[in-house]
């Protein structure tokens, strides 16, 4: 599934890109202004940005051309994320004549991955409880929270936690061996060390959330943070 919008649109694809990221293969954006969104989110989704250069009203056009490098920065400091694509149409104006239609085979070549081995995300907008493999209670969501979370072999890793007391971890036999046990580690301690048991209740539980299989799990263990 792919999210495209054009102006007003774009302003929604700057927003619902980053927030609902575990939902789309690839974002693009065209003509919009980002409102004070951040990339951070987007390390497993492609993200497109395009922006006729005499586009000046809000600053689109600077706009995009900060949000660009700032995606180039992230990509070259967490190598094998933020997969992306800008540019600023020189001599464009808000309708740049489908210019930016060279997104489309961009954002076609990547496909979602329901459940990547590393994750960031911020809370931004309109907040939830749920993102990739990670969640969080209702009562502990917060604005510009962070969590970076990854996992290689039994072990599951957490780190750049901002504003996050408890975090409730995921898993299937896709990520890791469930009959195996698992260790979650943070700024060096370990906060968990078993088995995640396969339950009926995470199944269908995390299914009905979404109605989403790909992102449906069988196990999860809830960690504290602070």
């Amino acid at each position: 599934m792919y999210l495209n919008g054009y102006s007003a649109g774009g302003d929604g694809a700057y927003q619902m890109g980053p927030r609902m990221a575990d939902a789309w293969a690839g974002v693009g954006m065209s003509a919009g202004h980002p409102n004070y969104a951040s990339p951070l989110s987007l390390r497993n989704t492609a993200f497109a940005i395009h922006v006729g250069g005499d586009d000046t009203s809000y600053d689109r056009n600077s706009k995009a051309a900060e949000f660009g490098k700032l995606l180039d920065d992230v990509a070259a400091s967490d190598p094998g994320g933020y997969v992306h694509q800008w540019q600023v149409h020189a001599g464009l104006p808000h309708w740049m004549d489908l210019a930016d239609a060279v997104s489309i085979p961009f954002l076609q070549a990547n496909a979602r991955n329901p459940i990547p081995s590393k994750v960031v995300w911020r809370q931004s907008g309109s907040l939830r409880t749920r993102f990739y493999w990670l969640a969080v209670a209702k009562a502990d969501v917060a604005a510009g929270a962070e969590i970076t979370a990854s996992y290689a072999g039994q072990s599951i890793e957490l780190s750049a936690v901002k504003s996050v007391k408890k975090v409730t971890l995921r898993v299937t036999d896709a990520m890791l061996d469930q009959d195996q046990p698992v260790s979650v580690k943070y700024s060096g301690r370990e906060l968990f060390s078993g088995t995640i048991a396969r339950t009926i209740g995470v199944l269908y539980a995390t299914l009905a959330d979404r109605g989403d299989p790909a992102l449906m799990f069988a196990g999860e263990t809830t960690v504290t943070l602070n």
